[in-house]
């Protein structure tokens, strides 16, 4: 009870004699739980260097979009994936090249994602989706990108997951002809659905 700070309540209400409802006690206890969680998830998140990145993809306490958007256990991989780019949790030996394009970068998955003269048709059309300029440092782009992914609809936000999974993957598992022209075809649908929409 001391964890909670419901040991207040627990004195008041042994020297009142008047215990109240059980959902109204519950209601105190959830609060308090509630309260405590987002208060430690907030000091860890803000206070530990490691974590900053992670806060561009949990903004508050509850599931990011990210999670909440993913309909398949395919898509779930792909936000995982997307999140693991942002965090950047595996090490990478610099000085290896792009698994796309060939060139010798320090890091092929923000390359990968940000800057790969190879996918960059892809890249674009979803950079204008989101209103994010095509030469924003790469860092700040794959940032950016799942910003955005957490604030855009659901569509978007999977798109974007896609892309970033189909940009870490090897060449030959996801950039065949017919993913290309899958990806292509989704993302023409929908740009051609937004300029007809705001005209």
């Amino acid at each position: 009870m001391e964890k909670y700070n419901l040991v207040n309540y627990y004195t008041a209400y042994c020297e009142s004699t008047v215990i109240p409802p059980k959902l109204t006690f519950k209601r105190i206890v959830n609060n308090a739980i509630r309260h405590y969680q987002t208060e430690q998830w907030t000091t860890r998140v803000t206070g530990d260097p490691e974590f900053v990145q992670f806060s561009v993809v949990h903004p508050n306490i509850r599931a990011a979009r990210l999670w909440a958007a993913a309909r398949t256990p395919l898509e779930t991989t792909e936000a995982s994936t997307a999140v693991r780019v942002l965090v950047n949790t595996r090490i990478q030996t610099p000085g290896q090249p792009c698994r796309h394009c060939g060139l010798i970068v320090i890091d092929s998955d923000i390359h990968a994602v940000a800057s790969c003269p190879r996918l960059s048709a892809h890249r674009l059309t979803l950079l204008r989706e989101c209103h994010i300029l095509p030469d924003t440092n790469p860092y700040d782009k794959v940032t950016l990108l799942l910003s955005a992914a957490n604030s855009l609809n659901d569509e978007t936000t999977r798109r974007i997951c896609t892309f970033i999974h189909m940009s870490k993957t090897s060449k030959k598992s996801c950039f065949n002809k017919q993913t290309f022209i899958e990806f292509q075809d989704t993302l023409y649908s929908y740009v051609n659905n937004t300029c007809v929409n705001s005209i």
